[in-house]
């Protein structure tokens, strides 16, 4: 007994109330040795005082003289007895039923009532029965001896405990705290020559990965690229180690030095700190017990150290657990599962090393990110195993190894993948080596678009180092049965320079395997080891799938949307794989070039899905709607034929699938079939409410046909960034008639995060501009100004100058002052994909000129002030002369957003999240507004969206809203309704209105 103690124990005589008896009796336990506890932990129906997952044990903690099993509980007409009844439960119920194994844990799960001193057990049942009072009368604990004793011996006793489980933020308590241990030895690495070439080495081994992803990260993201190597080799390392940890590791430490002495994290096994920290991640690892996940816990330490700035632009959204699971179970069915269990059984007893048969048979996950699919459809198809085919139980892992496969083209998550399917996969027998098959690989295998050509290729595939030597591989070699094997003699026989025989191929084959070795010799002796047995098995996984098919596909493609993807060859690439699988949209008026994701799971489908074979799909909501997916919808991807079963919208589902994601979710379920078979509306169910007991609806369907106006309508100015662009109209103060100071708008989104300028310019450069936000049914004003070096050439027509223009100096010199600071700031900051300079960003894509074309040339006898002067304008009443024929309209809008349209002059200028039209006259204008307006079109337009968020030009696609005529009774009662709500927007104009435009557009339009 110790000082601890008997304090601790002084205090739980001394407790006055139930909390300070559990932070007595906390203090206790710790003081006697006892293993981890935590306090007031959240469980399905309540919260428990105290519960330790090392002793599986609740403790529930009750005031002096308020303690005993038949007294009330928490719940009404509930004892205390019943309440630890309930509690024990539920822990039991709920692992069991999360539980893939055939039994429960044997350690059964205990609880105690108490009040410190006087004791009660209960023990639950294995199978989740009914919890039993052990000792009706209770144990007393009234000396310090006796509380000790009872403590070690029964509450918290050495031989029950277990290892718990992780824990829940795994990020804050295993990998911050080694975060800046592998940074420190970054910096010593980069500062002794010594070890300063392996080092940089394995980083040129981490670029050249995510280069060939397509991934580069770049210069101005939130992480430099020391920092985000060190995150990335700490994921890999700890998910290495976990496969270890999984398969029974024991403080061998050469065991876990070798696992990480492969690929580009092997720069930390170059110094002794490296080593000691790899043995250290492996200690803290090995202290949980993993077997018992339920969910893909590497993902949630992902999320938590890359930023989601990061994520977003590599299009990683990562599917949450509970989806992952759905979709699984969707796709693979149990009759499929039975099917392949079998076959794979077969071709592990019967013919091993042949994959005839196998084609059909198999789940993959050809965008697998950290493996949470993986995970799910191992645990389903192993549950299957379990409780179908027991004769097969003790071939589960070779079962499973078999039949679920990932392909991943991020290094780190396709080693985070293969540590995920681990958990969900048996212990690996010692006889057997059954590892994983996860990929490293573009699995739309980019540079091999004819892919179905490989066999007239000749008999070789080229491969390229990091330093860019070339070398040849027999094709023999990458499909072989045994072709992991062969690489890997391959590789060691390039380390020793030595050639083994290899009579399992063809003459030419070990011709072409010799001069391979040769080359490959040459490329470890100048590039480093550690590099090539990895880089060539992953090579070999993808090309093999594309042999021998699947039969299920589930997959969450890369989410990026064309127009972002950065120029070379991946957007070359995705733009040759559109027009292979006929998926380019053609629109009217429309530069979009699509999702990736389209593209993706097209060519994916080509690559490994077998005929009849059946993909489930999670992805953007524009899937559903956008009308740049049409094409897709079609069912008709090329030379493979699609068939549609059902679709999820997930939109409106809580917890959203993904936060902050424009463009919704929706999880999409195909057949490859020999004849397409388009998606119908009425196969979506569009899920509402709680997502583990959804309401799923069925939308209503609109006729669709354009309307004349499909084309007139252009998005507003898309200039950026708005800390040099815009000023707000209070951050304005006058100078003189000439000049002004201005204070620039302060951005808050990167890289511009927290900017602003201040500076003296001419009062002509500043031009009114209008956004979404300024916008109402019938009235739109602006209280903000855009900088704009509007200047006159010398053939009196306007231009917006670049700093090369020589009459941007003298027609403006303050505001060219400002220009050439901003230009500096914009060239240090700016995207790859921004206009190049700052002038060109402001008018990018011609969104702003394209809005000055109207009565802005300079004619006889003016000036550039003149014309300028003719610009600004807030608000424009209706007893101004100014023409009325400008209508401008919102660009986006949530699920319940109505849209909006208002009319003015022509001279407000038009921002990004708007939309904008110069009518022939103010009364088609009015006429516009009248039908964008009525309250009986809002159901339609929202319906029109083909994105959650985005109105764009769609309302226009889908209602035929017929052209203006003057003549028109009806158009002209619609005009002089939308000029009178102009003025008073009442409730009778709102009634009459919707009348009106009702018999404009019956088939549309509903009560109002």
């Amino acid at each position: 007994m110790n000082k601890e103690f008997i304090e601790a124990f002084a205090k739980i005589q001394a407790a006055e109330n139930e909390a300070e008896v559990r932070d007595a009796l906390h203090s206790a336990l710790k003081a006697v040795g006892s293993k981890e506890w935590h306090l007031e932990r959240s469980i399905p129906t309540g919260s428990v005082d105290m519960l330790s997952y090392w002793y599986r044990t609740i403790i529930e903690t009750k005031a002096r003289g308020k303690c005993n099993p038949q007294s009330p509980g928490s719940l009404p007409y509930e004892t205390q007895s019943n309440q630890i009844r309930r509690y024990l439960y539920d822990i039991t119920k709920k692992e069991l039923e999360n539980s893939i194994f055939e039994e429960s844990k044997s350690v059964p799960w205990r609880g105690f009532l108490t009040d410190g001193l006087h004791w009660w057990e209960f023990t639950s049942s294995s199978k989740g029965g009914t919890t039993h009072l052990q000792d009706s009368r209770g144990t007393k604990c009234n000396s310090a001896d006796s509380l000790w004793n009872y403590l070690q011996k029964t509450v918290a006793p050495t031989d029950r405990e277990n290892l718990p489980p992780p824990p829940d933020d795994l990020t804050e308590e295993i990998f911050i705290p080694y975060l800046s241990d592998v940074l420190r030895i970054i910096s010593q690495a980069e500062n002794k020559s010594a070890h300063r070439s392996k080092y940089e080495t394995k980083f040129g081994v981490w670029q050249f990965a995510l280069q060939g992803a397509g991934i580069v990260p770049s210069e101005n993201q939130p992480l430099n690229r020391i920092e985000l190597f060190a995150r990335h080799t700490l994921l890999v390392i700890s998910a290495r180690i976990l496969k270890l940890v999984l398969r029974g590791w024991k403080d061998d430490e050469e065991a876990v030095l070798s696992t990480i002495n492969d690929g580009f994290p092997a720069w930390l096994c170059e110094f002794d700190q490296g080593r000691t920290l790899v043995v250290q991640v492996a200690k803290r690892l090995s202290n949980f017990d993993w077997s018992g996940e339920t969910r893909d816990r590497l993902k949630e330490a992902y999320h938590a150290l890359i930023p989601k700035e990061v994520r977003k632009e590599f299009g990683e959204y990562y599917t949450p657990d509970w989806l992952a699971k759905k979709v699984v179970e969707e796709t693979l069915d149990d009759a499929w599962i039975d099917k392949c269990i079998i076959a794979a059984s077969k071709l592990e007893t019967e013919n091993p090393s042949q994959l005839q048969g196998k084609e059909g048979i198999g789940v993959l996950d050809p965008a697998c990110g950290s493996g949470t699919f993986l995970f799910h459809a191992a645990r389903r198809i192993r549950k299957r195993i379990q409780q179908n085919h027991p004769a097969l139980a003790q071939n589960t892992r070779q079962i499973l190894v078999r039949l679920v496969t990932g392909i991943d083209v991020h290094p780190v998550a396709a080693e985070m993948a293969q540590a995920t399917l681990e958990m969900a996969l048996p212990a690996m027998p010692t006889s057997v080596n059954t590892e994983p098959q996860v990929y490293l690989g573009d699995s739309m295998q980019s540079k091999r678009e004819d892919y179905q050509e490989l066999t007239d290729k000749g008999q070789a595939i080229n491969i390229l180092s990091p330093a860019g030597t070339n070398f040849p591989i027999p094709r023999e070699v990458l499909l072989h049965p045994r072709a992991n094997e062969l690489i890997e003699r391959l590789n060691d026989d390039a380390n020793n320079d030595t050639d083994s025989l290899y009579p399992e191929l063809s003459e030419e084959g070990q011709h072409i395997t010799t001069i391979a070795r040769k080359t490959l010799t040459d490329i470890i002796r100048q590039e480093a080891n550690h590099v090539w047995g990895w880089h060539l098995r992953n090579l070999a996984g993808p090309i093999r799938l594309s042999e021998n098919k699947v039969g299920r596909i589930v997959t969450n493609p890369p989410w990026l949307v064309g127009n972002d993807t950065p120029d070379g060859d991946r957007k070359e690439t995705i733009k040759n794989l559109q027009k292979k699988y006929s998926l380019k949209a053609k629109l009217a008026g429309s530069s979009a070039r699509g999702d990736l994701a389209s593209v993706f799971s097209a060519r994916v489908a080509d690559l490994y899905l077998s005929e009849h074979g059946r993909m489930g799909l999670v992805l953007p909501g524009s899937a559903l709607i956008s009308h740049t997916w049409e094409p897709w919808r079609s069912g008709k991807w090329g030379a493979i034929n699609i068939s549609f079963n059902n679709c999820w919208g997930l939109d409106e589902i809580r917890p959203p699938v993904f936060k902050n994601v424009p463009n919704g979710t929706c999880a999409i379920f195909v057949r490859r079939t020999p004849k397409a078979k388009k998606l119908n509306w009425k196969q979506i169910g569009w899920w509402c409410g709680d997502y583990e007991n959804p309401e799923v609806k069925i939308k209503p369907q609109y006729p669709q046909e354009p309307s004349v106006y499909l084309g007139k309508f252009k998005r507003g100015a898309l200039s950026q960034p708005h800390c040099l662009l815009f000023v707000p109209e209070r951050n304005v103060i006058s100078i003189n008639d000439y000049s002004c100071k201005i204070t620039t708008k302060q951005s808050t989104k990167r890289p511009w995060k927290g900017h602003f300028e201040e500076a003296i310019v001419e009062r002509s450069s500043l031009i009114k501009i209008a956004t979404s936000r300024d916008l109402k049914p019938f009235q739109i004003s602006s209280a903000m100004f855009l900088l704009v070096p509007l200047v006159a050439t010398k053939e009196n027509d306007l231009t917006i100058a670049d700093l090369d223009n020589e009459e941007f100096e003298i027609q403006l010199p303050l505001l060219y002052k400002y220009w050439e600071k901003a230009e500096s700031f914009f060239q240090e900051h700016r995207s790859v994909t921004a206009g190049a300079t700052l002038s060109s960003n402001l008018d990018f894509n011609a969104t702003l000129s394209k809005q000055f074309k109207l009565g802005l040339s300079l004619k006889s006898g003016q000036t550039l002030e003149f014309v300028q002067r003719q610009l600004p304008s807030s608000k424009i009443s209706a007893n101004k002369k100014a023409e009325l024929k400008k209508i401008f309209y919102n660009k986006s809008g949530g699920s319940k957003a109505i849209l909006r349209a208002a009319r003015n002059s022509t001279k407000l200028i038009a921002g990004e999240t708007l939309y904008w039209f110069t009518a022939e006259s103010e009364s088609e204008a009015a006429y516009l507004c009248g039908v964008i307006n009525a309250p009986c079109m809002q159901i339609v337009w929202r319906a029109s969206k083909s994105a959650p968020l985005h109105f764009d030009k769609n309302p226009w696609r889908v209602v035929p809203v017929p052209k203006f005529d003057d003549n028109d009774i009806l158009h002209a009662k619609i005009a002089s309704l939308a000029e009178r709500a102009e003025l008073d927007y009442s409730d009778d104009i709102a009634r009459d209105l919707d009348r009106a435009v009702s018999s404009l557009l019956p088939k549309y339009t509903t009560s109002s």
